[in-house]
């Protein structure tokens, strides 16, 4: 398969094929962000059925997940972030049951862990590592290889929803700092403003990294 970046070999398709994702995550962020029209022509291009937008249940494959990202990012203009695009209409209730869960866990702690349990299910590109250090606490965004550079967006989409699991807590929770594995896009003094943390480019893996205590806040949406 050819697109703007370059040929997917047959092993990435093989893998994106097995993988499955809610129609919303790309059909929320297309209708918001592009004009009808286009973000129909999209859907078309993917064999998609503008009636399925609203159907619940309705997914596309990693294949079709990949190719809406990189027709976005060949389209978006340069001082766009697609990634901040995205994140802006993806949040906790996208997921599902699967957030709710999260968010209704007693702990932040608990919350994460849940999170890197079931968010998978409707995340498949993604996996989460917890690891408690002696100041901080940190959660690595694992993306699958496969999804090439499409894979810099769902990590910034996900360190979104990260970001939102931690908003719950009885104290809302800044990271202290963002780390993303690709360089920096243009206009990335934006990503500051928009976690409202420090955000660095070009680390060796992507992760949300904040205080250790925030592990034992209790949440806000715990179930009583």
């Amino acid at each position: 398969m050819h697109t703007p970046f370059g040929t997917w070999s047959q092993k990435e398709r093989e893998t994106l094929a097995d993988l499955h994702f809610p129609l919303s995550y790309v059909s929320t962020p297309l209708l918001s962000i592009f004009p009808k029209s286009q973000a129909e022509q999209v859907f078309g291009l993917l064999n998609i059925d503008i009636k399925d937008v609203d159907r619940s249940g309705a997914t596309i494959d990693g294949n079709q997940f990949r190719t809406v990202i990189e027709l976005g990012l060949h389209g978006a203009a340069n001082e766009q972030s697609l990634g901040l695009l995205f994140a802006q209409h993806i949040n906790v209730a996208t997921h599902g049951i699967y957030g709710f869960a999260a968010i209704s866990a007693d702990t932040l702690g608990d919350a994460l862990e849940l999170a890197d349990k079931y968010l998978c299910h409707v995340m498949p590109a993604l996996t989460l590592e917890n690891d408690i250090k002696a100041q901080t606490s940190e959660t690595t965004l694992i993306m699958e290889p496969a999804f090439g550079a499409a894979g810099n967006v769902i990590a910034e989409v996900s360190a979104k929803v990260m970001v939102d699991i931690m908003s719950y807590a009885q104290q809302a929770v800044v990271p202290i700092k963002i780390e993303f594995a690709h360089e920096a896009p243009c206009r990335s003094a934006m990503y500051e403003d928009f976690f409202s943390c420090s955000v660095e480019f070009g680390c060796e893996n992507n992760k949300v990294i904040f205080e250790h205590g925030a592990l034992d806040l209790p949440m806000k949406t715990r179930d009583k």
